[in-house]
């Protein structure tokens, strides 16, 4: 009987569903990776989606919303946080939710205070392209810096985002930066505390333990499944509109 799987569903994009992909394959999860596409622009067709979404819920999910995870138990569960949480709580052995209650509450704090600057980053990469200009300009000149002096200070202190010890916060925190530095490679050169994160983070062959990553998605995607962005266009047509 074939093995079952974990099933994972979100856009068929990197965004908010990336750091969930990286983890399960991090901690050796077999999962099924449902990407949901969107319509070309500028109608963004939802209908894949929204259909499934009716699905879903008469199956019990509860909050049927992107991203959901439904582990092999039938435990069901929707939003980013959420699912991070619940699968460093319910995979114990591999001791990310943080190994003291000071790493558990500086991961939930990292988490929530990076999401705050990531909705900015969102906000700005999913406007109007007449907009865009303008919009980048206030966040990588007003909001970006702001936010990031305060991590800065915090990337400072550990070696992990929470901590020394790896937690979920880590596959959460790296995504928010790894994106905003692709769109704008110089953006992140005045917090080296921030950029040796994402170097260490990404030293995949040190803590993957060998094992692949989930060929994500998408659009450029390099040979291991990892977009090979270089600035806003590619960005903005990788990330934003895949192929």
């Amino acid at each position: 009987m074939a093995e079952k799987r974990v099933i994972f569903g979100y856009w068929r994009t990197r965004a908010l569903g990336q750091p969930i992909r990286v983890m399960l394959a991090y901690m050796g999860v077999p999962f099924e990776d449902r990407q949901y596409q969107v319509g070309d622009p500028p109608t963004f067709d939802k209908s894949v989606w929204n259909e499934a979404k009716i699905a879903l819920e008469r199956e019990g999910l509860a909050f049927p919303n992107l991203p959901y995870l439904i582990d092999t138990d039938g435990t069901a569960v929707s939003q980013t946080r959420a699912i991070l949480r619940y699968l460093a709580r319910s995979r114990p052995e591999h001791s990310l939710l943080g190994k003291t209650d000071e790493e558990q509450t500086r991961a939930d704090v990292m988490v929530e205070a990076v999401m705050d600057l990531w909705r900015e980053f969102f906000t700005m990469t999913y406007c109007s392209w007449i907009e865009l200009d303008a919009k980048k300009h206030v966040f990588y000149e007003k909001t970006l810096p702001v936010h990031m002096a305060r991590l800065e200070k915090q990337l400072q202190k550990f070696e992990w985002a929470a901590g020394p010890n790896l937690t979920y916060a880590d596959f959460f925190v790296h995504e928010a930066l790894y994106q905003m530095r692709e769109f704008k490679a110089e953006s992140l050169a005045p917090f080296p505390a921030a950029s040796a994160f994402i170097s260490r983070y990404s030293n995949f062959a040190e803590w993957q333990d060998g094992r692949p990553l989930p060929a994500a998605t998408l659009g450029e995607g390099g040979a291991e499944g990892r977009p090979q962005l270089t600035g806003e266009k590619s960005y903005m047509r990788a990330v934003l509109y895949p192929a």
